[in-house]
């Protein structure tokens, strides 16, 4: 057999064309051998050709595989390569401190010698599935001799598998620290009294705790990841609005106080702070803060009150009691028998002066109570005779609806005061046919004594007012007699509350019980 060249038998085209060139023609001989020379020509220059795209592809290949090798060394991840043996082809430094091996004493190990013996079930199974599906798997394994939470990512080429390994440890550590962290988090925000809303620099709400729900009347589950805009619409060009965009663009706290948009006199503070995901907005009710505030602002002027008219009573009553001895004198002599009436008339006055000046005594702050224990039913029914008789004269129907309630601490005068001045003032609110009710029962920690009449009702601004001395909706009243019932109510460390309709009025005093 020939030489083969490039895998050409040289002796058999040898033969072949001397075969040809006899023949041939002389002439077309020498054709021949010039054609078949140029052929080998071409041949030999593809076959140049290829040997140099051949060795270009195998220095490309090559240098992927160093860049590959490369680029496993540079990785965070532990790498190896399996074979269809479940040996060693490749590692990186990564995987060498790993398992804490030398890469020469790994190549052609197999790795199962090398690998946690308590992943090592689970990781094969992973890894099967992966070689039989021929799709990658990732999964997650926790190591107990090593006490690591591990990362596999598998993807097979054909009988091999490429495997990274990322240690997640202080990964899983540090989320579950952040997971105990929002969770004290969430549990501090359901555990304050203020409503909490959290928006996103999108005006996405976020977050929300369970006092925001109860003022709003929403359920988180509907409206979390909902524009926030969107969950308060009223709020859309409200003060409130406005202080939140400027929250959100200048990075600045804002606050301010307002009536609810959403619940009937509810009065909110509202505090807005920029944070990293947007803002925090704060509501906090001060309905009944606002309320005693304003109660004490009142209390402390009727009191204010009270403490002028004690220093100044004895000065003026001493020259009234003057004035009033000398005309009460002067009214019985013949010579003024003619004007007796403007007399009797100037001492009426006088007498209705140190009445008014009485009633500034009783708005004194420090004027002295005497609490003993008794029964306010008892105390009620014993005037009510009284009160039955000023309802006869008003052609009105005045009735009782008394529980049975437990003793308590009062000062009997004043407490007979008050229930006077109440049933008066509910009268005086009604027309002749009317009937008010008077009522007590206990509920929790309180007794409550109650009038009800059946007036026009008193309108919300007007209330607000009741109580200020020398303010009265009557023609001649003078304004203290409801003040003298708040003195008389703080006096006994007890609470007033008035509601109004156009159905009547009813005003509500609520004791403490005796402990």
């Amino acid at each position: 057999m020939g030489i083969r060249v490039n895998g050409v038998d040289k002796m058999l085209v040898k033969e072949k064309l001397h075969l040809k060139l006899d023949e041939a023609h002389p002439e077309d001989r020498e054709y021949l051998v010039r054609q078949k020379h140029q052929g080998l020509l071409r041949r030999n220059k593809k076959i140049e050709f290829l040997k140099c795209e051949l060795e270009t592809s195998i220095r490309e290949v090559q240098n992927l595989q160093s860049l590959l090798s490369e680029v496993h060394e540079r990785i965070s991840d532990a790498y190896y390569e399996l074979d269809s043996e479940w040996r060693f082809v490749n590692v990186n430094l990564k995987f060498c401190e790993f398992v804490k091996k030398e890469r020469d004493e790994l190549i052609g190990q197999l790795c199962r010698e090398y690998l946690p013996n308590v992943i090592t079930k689970e990781l094969f199974s992973q890894f099967m599935k992966a070689l039989t599906l021929q799709q990658p798997v990732q999964f997650e394994a926790f190591c107990e001799s090593t006490g690591k939470t591990l990362l596999f990512k598998a993807y097979p080429q054909n009988e091999r598998l490429h495997v990274y390994l990322s240690d997640l440890t202080e990964q899983r550590k540090a989320e579950m620290g952040l997971s105990e962290s929002k969770a004290k988090n969430n549990l501090i925000l359901e555990s304050i009294t203020d409503a909490f809303f959290a928006v996103d620099h999108d005006w996405k709400l976020i977050n929300m705790n369970h006092v925001a729900e109860g003022i709003y009347q929403f359920d988180r589950k509907t409206v979390l990841n909902r524009g926030f805009w969107e969950v308060l619409s009223k709020s859309v060009g409200s003060e409130f609005y406005a202080k939140c965009i400027k929250a959100m663009t200048e990075l600045t706290p804002q606050s301010l106080e307002a009536y609810s948009l959403y619940r009937t006199n509810l009065i909110l503070e509202a505090n807005i702070f920029p944070c990293q995901e947007g803002l925090y907005i704060f509501f906090r009710d001060v309905t009944e803060k606002r309320r005693i505030d304003k109660e004490l602002l009142r209390l402390n002027n009727l009191h204010l009150i009270g403490e002028l008219s004690a220093g100044i009573s004895h000065e003026i009553r001493n020259p009234m009691t003057t004035v009033r001895g000398f005309l009460q004198i002067m009214g019985h002599k013949q010579e003024y028998a003619k004007d007796y009436e403007f007399f009797n008339l100037m001492i009426t006055e006088l007498d209705r002066a140190n009445s008014i000046i009485s009633e500034f005594l009783s708005l004194a702050k420090d004027k002295p109570v005497k609490l003993q224990y008794a029964d306010l039913n008892e105390k009620i029914e014993a005037i009510f005779p009284l009160l039955l008789a000023d309802a006869l004269k008003s052609e009105m129907n005045i009735k009782m609806n008394l529980d049975c309630i437990p003793q308590i601490l009062i000062d009997e005068n004043e407490v007979r005061q008050l229930v006077l001045n109440l049933v008066r003032n509910g009268f005086e609110a009604m027309s002749p046919g009317g009937t008010l009710t008077i009522s007590t029962h206990a509920k929790d920690d309180y007794i409550y004594f109650e009038v009800l009449d059946e007036g026009s009702g008193i309108p919300p601004e007007i209330i607000e007012k009741l109580g200020t001395p020398f303010y009265s909706t009557k023609d001649y009243g003078t304004g203290l007699g409801l003040a003298i019932c708040y003195s008389i109510v703080n006096r006994h460390q007890a609470s007033l509350d008035i509601k109004s309709s156009s159905q009547g009025t009813k005003v509500t005093v609520k004791f403490k019980k005796a402990i």
